[in-house]
């Protein structure tokens, strides 16, 4: 697969994961758009599905924008904001579209039993 404008090249099955073994199949975490990750995480384990890789599912985190750890630099990179607006927290559109464009396209993929 070719490496996608702003995305690292895609990632390599870990060693030992072929042959019914299981291994972890890392990916860094890296700076993009929100719903970018999303968008390429699952296009990443739809092909890894296909060829037959065990994968058992992702998770999103963070869910909730936050503070930086090192500084108190605003991250703006969760599915909810961090300041709520009149008593709810906003979401952020963008992702939670992706987000389900992405569960559409792996329940096309792998349907729920």
């Amino acid at each position: 697969m070719a490496p996608r404008t702003g995305m690292p090249a895609a990632p390599t099955p870990a060693p030992g994961w072929r042959g019914g073994q299981r291994g972890p199949k890392p990916v860094a975490a890296f700076r993009a758009p929100r719903a970018a990750l999303p968008r390429y995480i699952g296009e990443e384990l739809r092909e890894a599905i296909r060829q037959g890789a065990p994968m058992a599912g992702a998770y999103l985190y963070p869910v909730l924008s936050h503070m930086g750890r090192d500084e108190d630099r605003y991250c703006p990179n969760g599915l909810f904001e961090l300041e709520p607006k009149h008593g709810r927290r906003l979401v952020h559109q963008p992702l939670a579209e992706e987000l389900k464009r992405q569960q559409a396209a792996m329940a096309a993929l792998v349907p729920l039993a």
